[in-house]
């Protein structure tokens, strides 16, 4: 709990602790006759502290009953980039994984696209199939290729290369009738 927040709750009347981080109190801002706690008091995520009165009741009115400025509802600087400093970095996907979840959704679509066709008798286009499969090979080649030069052993990535190699060349297509 930073020393402003706790300098504001001990200038509040009627203080009630309401979970971790959280409080309920008499806002100072208005009169009340039955001296209600209408305030909550909590700390969000990047130490700043928020305040809401429920009979509606301003910021500004609220701090400055207190003798507060709503600057310091805010934690120094200093403390504000420390609080992002401290939020992790997300790190891009690994290309091995983009090209494995691009591979499989592709592979996906094809299977929909024949169980359509087996289905309804719907054919898609010529151009439109070999299109498909061209793509389902060619991002089959980019992933293994990937893998290649993630593999340690050198006589596995020379394995790795002639298949990749192989399948771009001599790939048999998939559905009879359609040539690439």
């Amino acid at each position: 709990m930073s020393a402003g927040l706790q300098v504001l709750l001990a200038r509040l009347d009627g203080v009630q602790a309401n979970g971790p981080g959280r409080w309920r109190a008499v806002c100072p801002a208005h009169e009340s006759k039955s001296r209600s706690r209408t305030l909550s008091i909590r700390v969000g995520d990047d130490d700043r502290t928020l305040l809401w009165c429920f009979a509606g009741c301003q910021v500004d009115d609220i701090v400055g009953a207190v003798g507060f400025k709503v600057s310091d509802l805010f934690p120094p600087k200093s403390s504000l980039s420390d609080v992002h400093a401290r939020q992790p970095i997300r790190e891009p996907y690994p290309a091995k994984d983009v090209l494995e979840a691009l591979v499989h959704e592709l592979d996906v679509a094809v299977i929909i696209v024949e169980a359509a066709e087996t289905a309804s008798r719907f054919r898609l286009p010529p151009a439109d199939g070999s299109r498909l499969l061209l793509a389902a090979r060619r991002l089959r080649a980019g992933r293994d290729t990937v893998v290649m030069h993630l593999a340690p052993d050198t006589e596995l990535r020379q394995l790795r290369k002639a298949v990749t190699l192989e399948a771009l060349a001599d790939a048999p297509d998939v559905r009879p009738g359609v040539s690439v």
